[in-house]
């Protein structure tokens, strides 16, 4: 390839780069003035996103055809700085700021920022499959990855670290949420007051405190609850499942806080130190956030 090849490509990647700033740079100003919050101005965030997602298929196609490799992540979320390899898993990832649910469950009509969660959604709820079995306790899960986050419940194993502060933590979902706290960020506004939320989750928990909804409800005993995750808590009274197991001495536990209240009664007996047992106790209520 001649030397005015190379700087004509070189050329088309600015170009393509300079495009995707630009337009990346215009959604992270709405994003950070909140207009989402907005119907108006968050379905013209949508429209950035759509308009930009053709941008891209367009040339990955091009990319595709040419066999181009990146090998290292270079491409930057402008939202939260995460680093991506493709430009279409950064578009991906780019959804999950602006709302938009592009995948739709044939079966229940459930909406899904991202394919994988549909994906997950399919096999989990409507198939059933859980062909991946923890060899530690037997519970089975539908992905490889959920199963693999639960056994290390089990194990003890924390391979995530913070490059901020080094603190390590047993899945990825757990570092994202802790990473957090290290920004001064709380983009997710309560509709109904002025509160205001570093996860959205936890402002989805805390709509239900005004709304009274109660969606999720035990197949056992009927009762109700605003939030997925108390509703996966509680069934562990119904079931022999005891996930959360005492490093020190073994003894299991089907609820977070009887774990966490383990430790205090037994601080010594189990061989925790009190730092040991502020820094669990701390990452504990991270997770369960």
């Amino acid at each position: 390839m001649s030397s005015s090849d190379n700087l004509t490509n070189d050329n088309k990647k600015k170009s393509m780069e300079d495009e995707d700033s630009n337009s990346t740079s215009q959604m992270r100003t709405n994003y950070a003035k909140g207009t989402t919050s907005n119907e108006t101005t968050r379905q013209n965030l949508i429209a950035e996103v759509n308009e930009s997602n053709e941008y891209l298929e367009k040339n990955v196609k091009q990319s595709k055809s040419k066999k181009v490799v990146c090998t290292s992540p270079s491409i930057v979320c402008k939202f939260c700085n995460k680093k991506f390899r493709s430009r279409k898993n950064h578009w991906a990832h780019v959804r999950t700021h602006s709302g938009e649910k592009s995948y739709t469950c044939h079966i229940c009509g459930k909406q899904f920022v991202q394919g994988g969660s549909l994906y997950y959604h399919l096999k989990h709820v409507h198939d059933g499959v859980k062909n991946h079995t923890c060899d530690i306790c037997g519970r089975s899960f539908a992905m490889k990855t959920a199963m693999e986050d639960h056994r290390r419940i089990h194990t003890g194993e924390r391979p995530y670290v913070c490059h901020t502060c080094g603190k390590t933590f047993k899945t990825k979902a757990s570092l994202y949420i802790h990473s957090k706290i290290h920004t001064d960020e709380f983009p997710h506004k309560c509709t109904y007051c002025a509160k205001k939320f570093r996860w959205r989750q936890q402002m989805l928990g805390h709509l239900t405190v005004h709304t009274g909804e109660k969606n999720h409800t035990c197949d056992v005993c009927g009762k109700g609850f605003g939030i997925k995750n108390d509703l996966t808590r509680h069934k562990r009274v119904h079931s022999e499942e005891k996930p959360y197991t005492c490093q020190k001495c073994g003894i299991s536990f089907g609820q977070k806080r009887y774990l966490k209240s383990h430790e205090r009664l037994k601080l010594g007996t189990c061989g925790y130190s009190q730092s040991e047992l502020r820094e669990n106790l701390c990452e504990n209520r991270i997770e369960s956030d």
